[in-house]
């Protein structure tokens, strides 16, 4: 099997005057690639770094980081990409992990590590490696297949990095799938806009330097301004390209508001988050012709296990999400349930991963990768990974994603799929984006929206009335707070975790402000049994999160407060008719 650099050394020989990276106004031919590679190759064999070995980079994107990778391999060590927004302290903790003894670096005055580490200055490269020979080699090793090429840290949501371990077979034939796939050949100019730490970014030059193409590395600066983004990938002719949803999103709002194209592009890509397919049509039509796929990976699996792509003109509504397609050759899929049965075609089950693609597991944490790595009940030699992620194998054979684990919730017993209730909030045109959860309020857990809005004079009972003509009861949000806008993991994707924590601004009822002592009284007793600030006196207490439990308790609880027998089944459920109830009561009895 051809390593991931002997693909590289074959197209240094093949083309060593093209051109293979190019980063601002620095161009890297590669004949040069090749052979400074070979130089920190060698370097780091004179440390007595090789095989089983592993090497940090602790830096942001550039051209002398991807020449520090593919050095790495060629010395039969795996590289650590590392994200320079990590606290020292988890820095460190991987840094001991990983027994690293060269660490190489953007910036060698922004990290002190112990004296163990060696630091290696990564701007200075070319002088540090002047005198070393830039000669290929290759370390004496029986097959590199089942060593580690990289190792890449993950923490989701949870904030404790666990390292993922991906061999060279891993990746090896993960690119010969990209190669079959996405036809990619030396003409092709492939931009890069993954963060450094981000498996995406390995996918990004794996596939343009493999196939002898030219890789345009695009800055964060760039990546937040369509129009700069636009720019380069029209001063470039970029005809491959990998995005989020997020950055893609903007770019192609960019372009309708200017009425412009992405017309260089022969292969669009866009992965990692969830999209539509009226966003997927859009981009499409803005390709004027090139191939536009949604791409569909774990970093357990390295970088990409699937792919859908629409050839024709489809059923699929456009507010459903892209499918994630079928599975590259190097991947099979499975769809099972809790027991690893396979469901009946059309069932919705839990989504596992097979094939040479899959990883060994995580880094020194067998517990973790027992629970997540199994094998089949009837076929103990197969292991397969479990992503997750909820799907279905629609009529055509393709996998139809119906979103994460966690995105399904009960509510009162009935099931409540929130990307559902985040498409119909941002369905309405005062919405500029939707996210949901069940949250914390108080001491409940409640269904809750968390909304920017296009119109600031929106409030929570027309939100209310709105959603109530479109979900049942069960499915309204009961707590809404207002963000200023989506909040973005450092790899571009939906930070859900960042956006629950926001609830300093809640959006408030018309009515929020009580009038009178008898509402004042009515108002703080709800504020107690729900649990939450936010009471308006007009709507229902169901809607506001109660049960009817909580319903029994608060009518019994008014009674004895006020001395009037208040009936449970009259249809007296907001503070309204109830204020309303007592007030006519207290005046009969004056009578």
């Amino acid at each position: 099997m051809r390593m991931i650099h002997h693909h590289i050394e074959c197209q240094a020989k093949a083309f060593p005057q093209g051109i293979a990276v190019i980063d601002g106004n620095k161009t890297i031919l590669y004949d040069s690639l090749n052979r400074l590679a070979n130089s920190f190759a060698t370097y780091l064999l004179s440390l007595g770094i090789g095989s089983g070995d592993y090497v940090p980079i602790l830096c942001d994107k550039s051209a002398e980081a991807i020449v520090a990778m593919l050095g790495i391999l060629k010395a039969g060590a795996a590289f650590v990409p590392l994200n320079v927004c990590q606290p020292d302290a988890a820095l460190r903790d991987i840094l001991r992990a990983i027994d690293a003894k060269l660490l190489c670096v953007g910036d060698v005055n922004s990290w002190s590590p112990s004296e163990e580490v060696k630091l290696f200055s990564l701007p200075d490269m070319q002088e540090i490696l002047a005198d070393v020979s830039d000669a290929d080699l290759h370390p004496n090793l029986s097959s590199l297949d089942d060593h580690d090429a990289y190792l890449i840290f993950t923490s989701g949501t949870t904030g404790a990095p666990k390292g993922v371990a991906i061999t060279h077979g891993n990746l090896t034939v993960t690119y010969d799938s990209w190669l079959q796939v996405y036809q990619l050949s030396s003409s092709d100019c492939h931009i890069q806009m993954a963060n450094l730490a981000f498996d995406v970014f390995i996918g990004d030059w794996v596939r343009a330097l493999c196939s002898g193409g030219t890789l345009v590395l695009c800055h964060h600066d760039t990546l937040v301004r369509p129009k700069e983004l636009h720019a380069l990938i029209h001063q470039y002719d970029i005809t491959v390209g990998e995005f989020v949803p997020s950055t893609l999103r903007a770019l192609v709002h960019y372009c309708q508001q200017e009425g412009l194209d992405l017309a260089p592009f022969r292969l669009l890509i866009c992965g990692s988050d969830t999209w539509t397919m009226s966003e997927y049509r859009l981009a499409k039509s803005l390709c004027c012709g090139g191939r536009v796929i949604n791409s569909y990976g774990l970093t357990e699996a390295t970088i990409d296990s699937g792919f859908f792509e629409e050839v024709s003109l489809s059923l699929l509504p456009d507010s459903l999400p892209v499918p994630i397609g079928k599975p590259f050759q190097h991947a099979h899929f499975w769809v099972l349930d809790e027991n690893l049965e396979a469901v009946p075609l059309g069932e919705p089950g839990d989504l596992y991963i097979s094939g040479p693609g899959l990883s060994k597991g995580y880094f020194h944490r067998d517990d973790l990768t027992e629970a997540s790595f199994k094998c089949m009940p009837d076929r103990p030699d197969l292991r397969i990974y479990r992503t997750g992620d909820k799907v279905c194998i629609m009529p055509d054979g393709q996998f139809s994603f119906l979103g994460r684990g966690n995105w399904f919730i009960k509510v009162d017993g009935h099931k409540v799929e929130l990307p559902v209730v985040e498409s119909i909030l941002t369905s309405h045109p005062d919405i500029d984006f939707a996210m949901t959860s069940l949250t914390l309020i108080g001491s409940k857990s409640l269904l809750t929206a968390f909304v920017s809005l296009r119109n600031q004079g929106m409030s929570f009972d027309k939100l209310l009335d709105f959603m109530a003509e479109k979900l049942p009861a069960y499915a309204i949000p009961k707590a809404v707070y207002l963000i200023d806008g989506a909040l973005f993991t450092d790899n571009g994707k939906i930070d859900r975790h960042a956006i629950c924590q926001q609830t300093d601004v809640p959006m408030l009822s018309e009515d929020s402000l009580p009038v009178g002592e008898l509402e004042s009284k009515i108002v703080a007793l709800w504020q107690s049994i729900l649990g939450r600030k936010e009471i308006s006196t007009r709507r229902d207490f169901c809607e506001l999160g109660g049960n009817s439990i909580e319903f029994v308790d608060m009518i019994t609880r008014l009674s004895d407060e006020f001395g009037v027998t208040i009936p449970h089944n009259c249809g007296l459920s907001t503070i309204d008719s109830i204020k309303k109830y007592i007030a006519t009561s207290n005046m009969r009895t004056a009578r």
